[in-house]
């Protein structure tokens, strides 16, 4: 007598991020040959499904027990939240779930000084990477570049810079300000004005905002300068640094 297989059941998709508008493609095996296999995604959170796009939904897996069938994500409530699929024969009784998020990201970017080259056509494009070129009391060109809209509710931004750092025992100016705030594209991309936040006895500012995508659109971005200040030569290499928050990717 020969011992039966068992197949475990999986469903899997094609990436663990979505941005709002996109397909997910839905791969599952291990389940009953020709059967009915239900799908649903639903909220991790318990989030009442107000949106589109969360009701039951069925498949047929073929001769070899596996089927691709695919999900709309919705912009009506996906943005930022976290889904379960979950897959469940209707003969077999077999059922496999997996998880994936549609998130919001923003990237702080800047560029290199024309007359040098920072990898990647760095001197005519915004990186995410180390800024090389600049002088005292030079205009950086930053942006914070957003994807995932468009978003339904305000995202907060903070980016954070060394106004001014300790070497050798002693204080110097590091990045004066950030300047000239502006929208990409202001009939898309829409911020509060800046605030700017100077705590006492700390060498780190920040500015906080909240900005939103809007009339569809996926991306954008909000540019502004870091000024570097005069004595801003006292640190070399990549020892003066912005940062912020969403973690930038």
């Amino acid at each position: 007598m020969r011992a039966a297989v068992i197949t475990e059941p999986t469903v899997s998709i094609d990436k663990a991020d979505y941005f709002p508008g996109e397909t997910v493609i839905i791969t599952g095996s291990g389940f009953a040959s020709g059967e009915t296999v239900t799908l649903q995604v639903m909220h991790d959170d318990g989030t009442v499904e107000g949106g589109e796009g969360h009701e039951p939904f069925t498949t047929v897996a073929d001769a070899d027990a596996n089927f691709t069938p695919s999900w709309y994500v919705n912009p009506d409530d996906s943005l930022g939240r976290a889904f379960t699929l979950t897959a469940t024969g209707s003969v077999s009784g077999l059922s496999a779930r997996t998880n994936f998020t549609d998130g919001f990201s923003a990237k702080l970017q800047g560029r290199c000084n024309p007359t040098t080259d920072c990898g990647t056509s760095g001197n005519s494009y915004y990186v995410a990477t180390n800024l090389s070129g600049w002088q005292e009391l030079d205009l950086i060109p930053m942006r914070v570049q957003f994807d995932g809209g468009p978003t339904t509710s305000p995202q907060t931004i903070t980016v954070q810079f060394d106004h001014t750092k300790t070497a050798a025992g002693k204080t110097f100016l590091g990045i004066e300000d950030l300047t000239n705030f502006e929208a990409s594209t202001p009939a898309n991309v829409i911020f509060t004005t800046p605030v700017l936040s100077a705590p006492a006895n700390s060498g780190t500012w920040l500015y906080t905002f909240n900005v939103s995508l809007i009339n569809g659109a996926q991306s954008g971005s909000v540019k502004f300068n870091a000024r570097l200040s005069a004595g801003a030569h006292y640190f070399t290499g990549a020892s003066l640094s912005l940062g912020g928050s969403p973690t930038w990717v």
